[in-house]
Protein backbone atom coordinates (compact mmCIF):
# COMPACT_ATOMS: atom_id res chain seq x y z
CA UNK A 1 0.00 0.00 0.00
CA UNK A 2 1.32 3.45 -0.87
CA UNK A 3 2.22 5.87 1.85
CA UNK A 4 0.43 9.19 2.39
CA UNK A 5 2.27 12.21 1.05
CA UNK A 6 3.70 14.42 3.78
CA UNK A 7 3.87 18.19 4.41
CA UNK A 8 0.20 19.05 4.11
CA UNK A 9 -0.67 22.74 4.17
CA UNK A 10 -4.01 24.35 4.90
CA UNK A 11 -6.15 27.09 3.42
CA UNK A 12 -7.19 29.32 6.34
CA UNK A 13 -7.21 26.24 8.62
CA UNK A 14 -9.86 24.63 6.43
CA UNK A 15 -10.00 20.88 5.91
CA UNK A 16 -10.15 20.02 2.21
CA UNK A 17 -11.47 16.71 0.88
CA UNK A 18 -11.44 15.77 -2.80
CA UNK A 19 -14.01 13.44 -4.30
CA UNK A 20 -13.39 11.62 -7.57
CA UNK A 21 -16.65 10.19 -8.95
CA UNK A 22 -16.07 7.13 -11.14
CA UNK A 23 -19.03 5.00 -12.08
CA UNK A 24 -18.34 1.71 -13.79
CA UNK A 25 -21.16 2.10 -16.27
CA UNK A 26 -20.75 4.24 -19.37
CA UNK A 27 -22.98 3.96 -22.43
CA UNK A 28 -20.84 5.74 -25.01
CA UNK A 29 -17.39 4.48 -23.97
CA UNK A 30 -17.62 1.28 -21.91
CA UNK A 31 -15.29 1.31 -18.89
CA UNK A 32 -14.02 4.75 -19.89
CA UNK A 33 -12.67 5.55 -16.40
CA UNK A 34 -10.27 2.65 -16.90
CA UNK A 35 -9.11 3.78 -20.34
CA UNK A 36 -5.31 3.70 -20.38
CA UNK A 37 -3.52 6.82 -21.55
CA UNK A 38 0.25 7.42 -21.36
CA UNK A 39 0.63 4.41 -19.05
CA UNK A 40 -2.04 5.47 -16.55
CA UNK A 41 -5.68 4.61 -16.32
CA UNK A 42 -7.96 7.62 -16.62
CA UNK A 43 -8.98 7.39 -12.96
CA UNK A 44 -5.32 7.57 -11.94
CA UNK A 45 -4.80 10.98 -13.52
CA UNK A 46 -7.30 12.54 -11.12
CA UNK A 47 -6.07 10.51 -8.14
CA UNK A 48 -2.52 11.69 -8.76
CA UNK A 49 -3.62 15.30 -9.21
CA UNK A 50 -5.33 15.07 -5.83
CA UNK A 51 -2.64 13.31 -3.79
CA UNK A 52 0.11 15.52 -5.22
CA UNK A 53 -1.60 18.64 -3.91
CA UNK A 54 -0.53 19.83 -0.48
CA UNK A 55 -3.81 21.55 0.34
CA UNK A 56 -5.90 18.38 0.04
CA UNK A 57 -6.21 16.43 3.29
CA UNK A 58 -8.11 13.39 2.03
CA UNK A 59 -8.86 11.84 -1.35
CA UNK A 60 -11.98 9.73 -1.90
CA UNK A 61 -12.80 7.70 -5.00
CA UNK A 62 -16.50 6.95 -5.24
CA UNK A 63 -17.33 3.99 -7.44
CA UNK A 64 -19.56 0.97 -7.93
CA UNK A 65 -16.99 -0.93 -9.99
CA UNK A 66 -14.58 -3.57 -8.68
CA UNK A 67 -11.99 -2.88 -11.42
CA UNK A 68 -11.92 0.82 -10.53
CA UNK A 69 -11.52 -0.14 -6.87
CA UNK A 70 -8.59 -2.37 -7.84
CA UNK A 71 -6.95 0.42 -9.86
CA UNK A 72 -7.45 2.90 -7.01
CA UNK A 73 -6.24 0.63 -4.21
CA UNK A 74 -2.60 1.05 -5.23
CA UNK A 75 -2.90 4.51 -3.70
CA UNK A 76 -3.50 5.16 -0.03
CA UNK A 77 -6.91 6.78 -0.47
CA UNK A 78 -10.42 6.10 0.74
CA UNK A 79 -12.86 4.14 -1.41
CA UNK A 80 -16.54 4.97 -1.21
CA UNK A 81 -18.63 2.02 -2.38
CA UNK A 82 -21.36 3.83 -4.19
CA UNK A 83 -24.92 2.58 -3.79
CA UNK A 84 -27.04 1.55 -6.76
CA UNK A 85 -29.26 4.61 -6.36
CA UNK A 86 -26.23 6.90 -6.72
CA UNK A 87 -24.82 4.94 -9.66
CA UNK A 88 -27.63 5.41 -12.17
CA UNK A 89 -27.56 7.95 -15.00
CA UNK A 90 -30.00 10.24 -13.20
CA UNK A 91 -27.97 10.51 -9.99
CA UNK A 92 -26.36 13.93 -9.62
CA UNK A 93 -22.85 14.72 -8.44
CA UNK A 94 -24.34 16.94 -5.75
CA UNK A 95 -26.39 14.04 -4.34
CA UNK A 96 -23.15 12.05 -4.18
CA UNK A 97 -21.33 14.85 -2.35
CA UNK A 98 -24.14 15.11 0.20
CA UNK A 99 -23.96 11.35 0.82
CA UNK A 100 -20.20 11.50 1.35
CA UNK A 101 -20.30 14.62 3.53
CA UNK A 102 -23.11 13.58 5.86
CA UNK A 103 -22.61 9.81 6.01
CA UNK A 104 -19.02 8.96 5.10
CA UNK A 105 -16.77 11.72 6.38
CA UNK A 106 -19.49 12.82 8.82
CA UNK A 107 -19.16 16.62 8.53
CA UNK A 108 -15.33 16.44 8.69
CA UNK A 109 -14.62 18.87 5.84
CA UNK A 110 -14.85 22.59 5.21
CA UNK A 111 -14.24 22.42 1.48
CA UNK A 112 -15.03 19.56 -0.87
CA UNK A 113 -13.58 19.59 -4.37
CA UNK A 114 -14.87 17.48 -7.23
CA UNK A 115 -12.31 16.09 -9.68
CA UNK A 116 -13.95 14.41 -12.65
CA UNK A 117 -11.78 11.64 -14.15
CA UNK A 118 -13.20 12.49 -17.58
CA UNK A 119 -11.26 15.79 -17.45
CA UNK A 120 -7.82 14.37 -16.59
CA UNK A 121 -5.41 17.08 -17.76
CA UNK A 122 -4.73 19.53 -14.93
CA UNK A 123 -1.68 21.78 -14.71
CA UNK A 124 0.48 21.43 -11.62
CA UNK A 125 -0.79 24.63 -9.96
CA UNK A 126 -4.43 24.47 -11.08
CA UNK A 127 -5.87 23.07 -7.85
CA UNK A 128 -3.68 25.17 -5.55
CA UNK A 129 -4.40 28.42 -7.37
CA UNK A 130 -8.11 27.66 -7.39
CA UNK A 131 -8.20 26.85 -3.69
CA UNK A 132 -6.41 30.10 -2.90
CA UNK A 133 -9.50 31.87 -4.20
CA UNK A 134 -11.36 30.39 -1.23
CA UNK A 135 -9.54 32.84 1.04
CA UNK A 136 -12.27 35.25 0.03
CA UNK A 137 -14.80 34.62 2.81
CA UNK A 138 -17.81 35.39 0.63
CA UNK A 139 -17.98 32.39 -1.66
CA UNK A 140 -20.19 29.36 -2.05
CA UNK A 141 -18.47 27.49 -4.88
CA UNK A 142 -15.50 27.86 -7.22
CA UNK A 143 -15.71 26.59 -10.80
CA UNK A 144 -13.29 26.68 -13.70
CA UNK A 145 -14.77 28.09 -16.93
CA UNK A 146 -13.65 28.78 -20.47
CA UNK A 147 -15.14 31.53 -22.66
CA UNK A 148 -16.88 30.96 -25.99
CA UNK A 149 -18.16 33.32 -28.68
CA UNK A 150 -20.48 31.60 -31.14
CA UNK A 151 -23.01 32.99 -33.59
CA UNK A 152 -25.92 31.01 -32.16
CA UNK A 153 -29.61 30.59 -32.86
CA UNK A 154 -32.49 28.19 -32.42
CA UNK A 155 -34.79 26.14 -34.62
CA UNK A 156 -38.46 27.16 -34.61
CA UNK A 157 -41.01 25.53 -36.91
CA UNK A 158 -38.13 23.95 -38.85
CA UNK A 159 -36.54 27.36 -39.44
CA UNK A 160 -33.32 28.70 -37.94
CA UNK A 161 -33.75 31.92 -35.99
CA UNK A 162 -30.48 33.76 -35.30
CA UNK A 163 -29.81 35.22 -31.86
CA UNK A 164 -28.06 38.22 -33.44
CA UNK A 165 -28.46 40.33 -36.58
CA UNK A 166 -26.76 38.84 -39.64
CA UNK A 167 -24.18 41.65 -39.79
CA UNK A 168 -23.04 41.18 -36.16
CA UNK A 169 -19.24 41.13 -35.96
CA UNK A 170 -17.65 38.24 -34.08
CA UNK A 171 -16.01 40.66 -31.63
CA UNK A 172 -19.45 42.04 -30.78
CA UNK A 173 -20.94 38.69 -29.83
CA UNK A 174 -21.16 38.51 -26.02
CA UNK A 175 -19.00 35.94 -24.29
CA UNK A 176 -20.61 32.95 -22.63
CA UNK A 177 -18.79 30.81 -20.09
CA UNK A 178 -18.79 26.99 -20.02
CA UNK A 179 -17.63 24.85 -17.06
CA UNK A 180 -14.45 23.04 -18.07
CA UNK A 181 -15.17 19.98 -15.91
CA UNK A 182 -11.67 20.08 -14.41
CA UNK A 183 -12.38 21.78 -11.09
CA UNK A 184 -15.33 22.38 -8.77
CA UNK A 185 -15.01 23.43 -5.13
CA UNK A 186 -17.83 23.63 -2.58
CA UNK A 187 -17.94 25.64 0.61
CA UNK A 188 -19.91 23.01 2.51
CA UNK A 189 -21.62 25.48 4.85
CA UNK A 190 -22.97 27.49 1.93
CA UNK A 191 -23.83 24.61 -0.39
CA UNK A 192 -24.07 21.07 0.97
CA UNK A 193 -25.39 21.99 4.41
CA UNK A 194 -27.97 24.28 2.78
CA UNK A 195 -28.85 21.74 0.08
CA UNK A 196 -27.95 24.36 -2.50
CA UNK A 197 -25.80 22.86 -5.25
CA UNK A 198 -23.70 25.92 -6.15
CA UNK A 199 -24.88 28.55 -3.71
CA UNK A 200 -25.40 32.19 -4.60
CA UNK A 201 -21.74 33.25 -4.88
CA UNK A 202 -20.01 31.22 -7.58
CA UNK A 203 -16.40 32.37 -7.99
CA UNK A 204 -14.97 31.79 -11.49
CA UNK A 205 -11.48 30.75 -12.49
CA UNK A 206 -10.53 30.60 -16.14
CA UNK A 207 -8.93 28.39 -18.74
CA UNK A 208 -9.01 28.30 -22.54
CA UNK A 209 -11.27 26.17 -24.70
CA UNK A 210 -8.29 24.71 -26.56
CA UNK A 211 -7.01 23.21 -23.28
CA UNK A 212 -10.34 21.75 -22.28
CA UNK A 213 -11.23 18.08 -22.57
CA UNK A 214 -14.28 16.34 -21.22
CA UNK A 215 -14.32 12.75 -22.39
CA UNK A 216 -17.79 11.62 -23.37
CA UNK A 217 -17.43 10.07 -26.84
CA UNK A 218 -14.70 8.19 -28.69
CA UNK A 219 -13.75 11.31 -30.66
CA UNK A 220 -12.83 12.95 -27.35
CA UNK A 221 -10.06 10.39 -26.86
CA UNK A 222 -8.34 11.74 -29.97
CA UNK A 223 -8.73 15.27 -28.64
CA UNK A 224 -7.17 14.11 -25.36
CA UNK A 225 -4.11 12.83 -27.22
CA UNK A 226 -3.85 16.04 -29.23
CA UNK A 227 -4.06 18.34 -26.21
CA UNK A 228 -1.55 16.29 -24.26
CA UNK A 229 0.92 16.16 -27.15
CA UNK A 230 0.83 19.95 -27.57
CA UNK A 231 0.93 20.79 -23.86
CA UNK A 232 2.91 17.86 -22.49
CA UNK A 233 5.16 19.93 -20.23
CA UNK A 234 2.16 21.01 -18.14
CA UNK A 235 0.80 17.52 -17.50
CA UNK A 236 3.67 15.04 -17.48
CA UNK A 237 4.35 15.73 -13.78
CA UNK A 238 1.44 13.38 -13.11
CA UNK A 239 3.25 10.57 -14.90
CA UNK A 240 6.65 11.33 -13.38
CA UNK A 241 5.51 11.97 -9.81
CA UNK A 242 7.24 9.78 -7.25
CA UNK A 243 4.92 7.68 -5.14
CA UNK A 244 6.24 5.07 -2.76
CA UNK A 245 4.39 1.78 -3.02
Amino acid sequence: MAAELDCQFMIDNKRVVSVIPARGGSKRIPKKNLYEFEGLKLIEWSIRASISNNYIDQTIVSTDDKDIIKASNKYNIKIHNRSESLSCDKASSFDLLKEIYFNIIKYNADIIILLQPTSPLRENELISNALKRSKNKLWSSIIEFYPIKYFTGEIKNNLWIADYPENTRSQDIPEKFVPSGRFYAYNVKNTIEKNDALGDRVVPIYTEERQNINIDEYKDLEKLKYIYKNNKKYYEYLIKMEYNV
